[in-house]
Parts: C-alpha cells; structure tokens; sequence
C-alpha cells in the first residue's frame, strides 16, 4: 500500500514533464508526432503501443494481471453458512507460527519484499504485486530482451545458447528453459487458484468449526503453508537474473524446481488435508445425525408395531414405509404451522409485554399515591397514639390527684373533729375500681391469654407426661391441699422432659385446674405462667409483672366496694404504686385481707424454674413477690382461706427452700401415664375430689 501511494506521488510529480511530452514535442520533430510507445499509468513508466493502437487496452490488460488474491467478504448476514474470513482472523497467529517453523529467507530479511512485518493482508498482497510488476516490467531494452527470454522459455526446449549472450544484470531473468517456464507458469496457477482455495477453505471452516475445533488447526496449518508460499514467490519474482543463476538453474535443474515447488505443494497437501478433516467431521455428524434419526426410526417403528394386529409382510412394511414417509412431510408442514403460530405467539408477548410495562406504570402510580396515603395514615396514626398516650397518662395522674384529693378531705374533716372535741372513727378516703386499675397501668393480667396459648401447644408435649400429669390430681398431698379448711401450700417438681415450646404438661395440668376452679363461685382462682413471659420487653416479665397480674385479676374476680378499697390503699403510698414493688405488695396484702371467708382464694404459679435463677430471683424482684404471696397462708389478718400452688416441670435450686419439706411433691419415679391430657376427665375428678 505504501508503494502505491510513493507511485501516485512520483506520478503527480512527473506530470508536467508527460504533458510537454505530449503537446509540445510533435511539433518539433515528426517521430513524436506519431510515437510507438505511450506512457502507461499502471506500470508508471513508457510501454509499446499494441499494434491497434488502443493504449486502454493495454492497461486494461495489465489491470488484468494484478492481483485478485483474497476472497470479497460476504455483506449478507443472512448467508447460509456464514461466512467466517479466518485468513484475516488468524493471520497474526499464522504469521507467529511460520516465524518459530521457518527462518525467513535471507533474500528477503531486511528488505520492502519481506512480508513477515506486514500488519495486514492488504500489505502482504501490495508487496507481493511490487515484486510481480517488477518482475514483468518489459520496458526498455532489456525488457525486450525478458520478454523475449520469457516467450522462447515457454516454447523452447533449449534455449542455454541464445540466453548466455545476454548481459549479465538484476533485470535478466534466470528462466531460460523448459524447466524454468514450468516453474514460472506453477507459480503464476498457484496465484490464480490461491483465492479460490481460500475462499474454499473458508467456507469449510464456516461449515465445520462449529462441529469440530480440530479443523481450526488445520485451517492454521493451510495458512501457514500459504504464507510460506507468498514468501517463496515473493523470493522467486524479487531475486536478481543473471548469467551465474541462469547456469545454476540449467545444471540443477530438479533441485531448483523442488525447492520452489515444495512450497506450493504445502498449499494443496494442507489443504487437502483440511478437506479430509471436513470429510471426517462431516460423516461423524452424519453418522450421529443417522443414528439419531436411527433411533427414532425405531422408536416409530415400535410404536407402529404395537397398534399392528396381524403379521408384518413385506409388502405392508413397504406400504408403513410409504406412510411414513407422507407421514414426515405432514410432520415438516405441521412444524411449519407451529413455527408461525410461535411467531404469532412471540408477536402476543411483545403486545402483551407493551401492556405490561404500561401496567408496570399504572401500578407503580398507584404504589406512589398508596404510599402517600399510607404514610398520611401512619402520621395520623402516630398522632393518635400520642394523643392516646397523653389522655392515659392525664387519666393516671388524674386519678392519683383524685385520690389524693380525697385523703386530704378526710384528714381535714378528721382535723375539725379533733379540734371540736370529737373523736369519731373516720372511714379512709374512698376510691373507685376504675381509679385503682388506671393508676396500676396494665392493660391486661394475661391469664386468658397464656391460658388459650397452653391448650394450643398440647400437640408438642410428652403424651406419656401429660398423662403422669394428669395422675398429680390422684396423689395424697395434692388430694390433702385442696380439700384441707385451712391455708395451705404445694410446690411440684414435675421431672418431666423438656418439651419443643415453653409448654410443659404441668403446664396443661395448672391450666385446666384453673379453668376447673373458676367455674365455681366459692372460689377466687389467680393465677401466673412464669413461662409466657421471660421476654425483657413483656410488661407482664418478672416479680413486677407477677404481682401486678395478681391485683388486677384479684379487682376483677372479686367484688371490692369503696370502703374496702379505701381500706385496702391505708398504707400504700399511690404516687409509687406503678413501679415500687413494694407498694404493689402492701396493695396485694391489702386486698387479699378484705377477702370474706366465703370465697376461698387459689393462687396458682405455674412454670416457677422459669424465673429460678439469680436474674430473676433478685434483679426483677421475684423472690419479694414469692414470699408475700407465700406469707399470705400464715396471715392472721387474712379472713378466707388461701391456697398456693406452685409448679415446675424440673426441680428448682431456690425456690424449694422456702417450702416445708411435706409440702414438697416429687414426681420421679412414678409410671408414666398411657393417655394423653383431656381437660374433661381432669375437671371431673376435681369435681368428685370437692364432693367427696
């Protein structure tokens, strides 16, 4: 390429001087008036008209001559197969390859002619067309004389004489003989044939690569021997002619042929070679293509055979055969049919998938204005919960305030007594049910709840230790501590196994007993399960929680009117009820002690190994409350009857001291039960345990 831009260069430099040859000098001198040779564009030097006179002709010859060595790259992607240019893929690894097989001529080593630099084909084939052109430049003297020496080597057999006589330059060319003209006409039909072969060669890699990669390094190798090939002839056409390499051609005259003709058999042997791995490839996936169609063939003819009835004779298999074969093309239109609903199919999903994004957008408005709303509801929500806050918290210390009020309207009135003289026993200030409950602040005691919880996790549990549960209502102490007229106390230490909940079968036994005792109006049944309420964040967690849910179901079991109320918070300081344990205590006592000894009062703590541990026995107040609700049984202030019950699955370190060794009921050791828990079996023996 940068040959040719140096000759369009010399050209434009040169041509004043063609122009003042032309116009100027047939006026000076009749032999330019009608000349025998004109300037040729082409070859960018004078050539001799050819005997019609027409100098287009002549350049449309040597047009003619230059070279069309690679194939046009198809434009059409559609093409079936597709075109794959691998001569220009692979070129620079072709080019690597030859460079670590061959060394590069010396002829060509440092000079424009070698090809081994060239950064493209373009360059490889305007090197090779340099060297071609100066090759068959007939100008000049000389020329005549090539020309000559080329047409007689063609036609001559011996041609050693004549061709001796010329002088010896880089211009005379060695092939002077029949032998030589071979080589120059196989040199010129490998170039006429190298862009058939690799357009040839291209299209076996496009066909087969896909199926073999094997066939890409012998792709590589024809390459190689291509390029190996150019350089040869590159070589050959660049090398200088004289008298001492004509001598060398004529007296070695097979060595000189094999040397050049060794390379230009490389091509067609690669080739070859590549066109028998294609073969090879090609009946591989024709033989897997037969195979499958084989099997297929047999799975039909199977298929077939089995809705036959009678004997498959030949003529009838030939007549299957037939139908068949209708039977494929019925196939191939059916798949016709199915490929152009698949498209109208795929054309209804792009609708469809239109439509989608278009609801994609409706929906996502509709998130929009629904987030908006949500969050106007979330604020208003928020504001009502402060609101709500603020009138609990208004009602809370408006009730302490109430209260308040009342204790210093008593003590005033009791002052005007004392300083008239009088000394009448005043009742304590009242206070409402509802003032109470406001000022304890707990939404809810939890029994309920915990109680339903328990009776829905009865799956989970030990079959064989509800049913040991269920047989405590048999045992003598228990027996003893319910029907015994006088307040007493019990802890069980169930030594069951531990269960895939917090629920234990004491637990079910605790909970149906208190469903049991409630339904009867002799007694006041509270009670507490340590287990449903261990998380930090319950209201209801440790000795706070159990003596709060101990108050609240004691004020709505029993019927407190104001005097007893007043009674009930002589001692107890309000304004530190709500967090003080301890006034939460003297509150319970308090209650507890204006109990009518008609009721009997049933305090039932279930699951106590829950809170048996230090974290709970004494940073959460457990044990203040345990004691005070024990303390209740040897109360002498306490008109009714107080019965404790408490319950744990596995025995406790702490809570046991606190217990008499006789009311201490251990279950180890006892057979395990063959029923399963039920509420009603339990509820009457409780019932026959009362009557009896």
């Amino acid at each position: 390429m940068a040959d040719r831009l140096l000759a369009a260069q010399e050209l434009r430099k040169i041509q004043p001087c063609l122009d003042f040859n032309e116009t100027r000098l047939p006026e000076y001198h009749e032999a330019f008036a009608n000349p025998q040779v004109r300037f040729n564009t082409a070859l960018g030097l004078y050539a001799p008209l050819p005997k019609d006179g027409n100098m287009s002709q002549a350049v449309l010859a040597d047009n003619q001559k230059q070279l069309q060595l690679l194939p046009e790259q198809s434009t059409n992607p559609s093409s079936n197969p597709p075109r794959r240019p691998f001569w220009d893929e692979m070129l620079l690894q072709a080019m690597a390859k030859l460079k670590s097989i061959r060394d590069e001529p010396v002829g060509l080593v440092g000079t424009p002619n070698s090809i081994r630099a060239a950064a493209g084909w373009p360059e490889i084939v305007n090197t090779l067309e340099v060297a071609r052109a100066k090759y068959y430049n007939y100008s000049g003297f000389i020329g005549f004389w090539k020309k000559t020496g080329h047409k007689f080597a063609d036609h001559a057999n011996e041609g050693k004489t004549l061709f001796s006589l010329l002088p010896d330059s880089e211009y005379t060319s060695v092939i002077h003989s029949k032998r030589t003209a071979e080589i120059r006409e196989e040199v010129e039909e490998t170039l006429r044939q190298m862009r058939e072969k690799l357009s040839d060669v291209e299209r076996v890699v496009a066909l087969c690569a896909d199926d073999d990669d094997h066939i890409i390094l012998v792709a590589m190798n024809v390459l190689v021997s291509v390029l190996q090939a150019l350089e040869d002839i590159v070589l050959y056409y660049s090398s200088k002619r004289g008298l001492r390499v004509t001598a060398t051609v004529l007296w070695k005259k097979d060595e000189y042929k094999a040397d050049l003709s060794e390379c230009l058999a490389g091509i067609n042997s690669s080739s070859k070679r590549l066109i028998e791995e294609a073969n090879l490839t090609h009946i591989r996936v024709t033989r897997s293509v037969n195979i499958k169609m084989s099997e297929g063939l047999e799975k039909l003819k199977k298929l077939q055979l089995g809705q036959l009835k009678v004997a498959r004779e030949q003529k009838r298999l030939a007549d299957k055969q037939s139908e068949m074969a209708i039977s494929g093309r019925k196939i191939a239109r059916r798949q016709e049919k199915l490929a152009t609903d698949l498209s109208r199919e795929a054309a209804s999903n792009q609708r469809n998938a239109i439509a989608n994004e278009r609801n994609a957008a409706a929906n996502m408005a509709n998130a929009i204005i629904s987030a908006t709303a949500l969050n106007s509801f979330l604020k208003l929500s928020e504001e009502y919960f402060v609101a709500k806050s603020d009138l609990e918290r208004a009602q809370h210390l408006n009730a302490k305030l109430m209260v308040k009020n009342e204790r210093l309207s008593s003590a005033l009135r009791e002052e005007r007594s004392r300083s008239r003289g009088r000394h009448p026993l005043l009742s304590p200030a009242p206070i409402s049910l509802d003032q109470l409950l406001q000022i304890i602040n707990v939404p809810d005691s939890g029994e309920e709840t915990d109680i339903t919880n328990i009776s829905d996790s009865a799956v989970h549990v030990n079959r064989r230790d509800q049913g040991r549960a269920e047989q405590l209502i048999n045992y003598p102490q228990f027996q003893q501590w319910v029907v015994q007229t006088r307040s007493t106390e019990l802890l069980v230490h169930g030594h069951m196994k531990p269960s895939r909940t917090s629920v234990s079968a004491l637990s079910l036994f605790s909970a149906a007993i208190v469903r049991s005792l409630r339904r009867d109006q002799r007694f006041c049944t509270l009670a507490f399960f340590c287990s449903e309420h261990k998380d930090d964040r319950d209201p209801l967690v440790g000795g706070m929680g159990i003596i709060k849910s101990l108050i609240v179901q004691l004020l709505n079991q029993y019927h407190f009117d104001g005097a007893d109320l007043g009674f009930a918070i002589r001692d107890v300081n309000l304004d530190a009820l709500e967090d003080d344990v301890e006034q939460l205590c003297r509150l319970f006592v308090g209650l507890v002690r204006r109990v009518q000894s008609k009721v009997t009062l049933i305090c039932v703590l279930d699951s106590v190994n829950a809170y048996d541990d230090p974290d709970f026995m004494q940073e959460l107040e457990v044990e203040r409350v345990l004691y005070e609700v024990l303390s209740l049984t040897r109360d002498i202030k306490v008109q009714t009857h107080t019965k404790v019950l408490l319950t744990s699955p596995t025995d406790t370190a702490t809570i046991w001291e606190g217990f008499d060794e006789r009311d201490v009921v251990s279950m180890a050791g006892r057979p395990k039960g063959g029923k399963h828990f039920d509420d009603g079996r339990l509820a009457q023996q409780l019932e026959g345990i009362f009557i009896g």
